[in-house]
């Protein structure tokens, strides 16, 4: 049946056991009254697309999902089964994208609810960011091109078939023209019938300083405070030499939403510096190799 939502805020019950009330006028039409969201939270798991570790299977045959439940303090992944031909939303809408991959988004989150209570999940709601990092805009015709990669990112409101929503990290709606050079976005695209949904998450969030460390191959330490690199920008080519990390490079270093360095303006390193192998005291000399 179809029903009209009567103001209700029906966001996040799409696969969700409810109980509804509706009234029904003489022509037939029914318009919703009040919606009672009565499926169990237990059965409802949410998993950061950061802490899944991999992903095996299909859709047709099922899928095991390896996570981290608490990445900073677990010792070992948790193990959960979707089931075999789950439904599946892509950024709110339908996708025939059947690639186990799309379970691994850049950024963003998937959702999965059991609605028998087999103990596997049945549906499976996808919410997927892309990162571009403005490098030059286009007001005339609300266009961004992203530093990298070049991509062009069209947020034209003016459209009829666009639906642009432009918000900060803490969720304060934002216009095209309050964007710069520089800013970090993390964008989920999707679609509501004809007509295309762009989200737009914007990070103005800088740090300034000099690179103290490189710990691993995804953190590195900022006059001595840790930072984790985005997965956008380590699959960043890493030969290109405005955007190779050293010892001592000093500059500005642009966060995304999730405070992640997505991107960096760098000045060239300004000490020159030296590995120590050896010492070696020798006929009154204290000699250094």
């Amino acid at each position: 049946d179809t029903f009209k939502d009567g103001g209700l805020n029906t966001a996040g019950l799409i696969g969700r056991k409810i109980k509804f009330y509706y009234t029904e006028s003489v022509d037939g039409v029914k318009t919703l009254v009040y919606i009672e969201n009565r499926t169990d939270d237990a059965k409802v798991l949410t998993i950061n697309a950061l802490n899944i570790e991999r992903v095996s299977g299909t859709f047709n045959s099922g899928v095991t999902v390896d996570y981290w439940a608490d990445k900073d303090t677990d010792t070992r992944v948790t193990t959960i089964e979707i089931e075999k031909d789950p439904k599946i939303m892509f950024n709110g809408g339908a996708t025939d994208n059947d690639s186990v991959s799309i379970l691994k988004p850049e950024t963003g989150y998937i959702e999965l609810v059991d609605t028998n209570g087999d103990g596997k999940y049945d549906n499976v709601f996808i919410t997927s960011y892309e990162t571009y990092v403005i490098k030059s805009i286009n007001s005339t015709n609300k266009t961004i091109v992203g530093q990298y990669t070049n991509k062009t990112l069209s947020l034209d409101d003016d459209s009829t078939n666009n639906i642009v929503t432009i918000k900060s990290v803490t969720g304060n709606t934002l216009s095209f023209s309050s964007l710069a050079k520089w800013n970090v976005l993390s964008v989920k695209a999707g679609r509501s019938g004809s007509r295309e949904v762009i989200d737009v998450i914007v990070s103005t969030d800088v740090k300034s300083g000099s690179i103290t460390a490189i710990d691993d191959f995804e953190t590195i330490s900022i006059s001595n405070t840790q930072y984790k690199l985005s997965k956008f920008f380590l699959d960043i080519d890493k030969d290109k030499e405005d955007i190779e990390l050293k010892i001592d490079d000093s500059g500005k270093f642009y966060l995304d939403k999730d405070g992640k360095i997505a991107a960096v303006d760098k000045t060239a390193v300004s000490t020159n510096y030296a590995y120590l192998l050896a010492s070696n005291y020798r006929a009154g000399k204290l000699e250094f190799t």
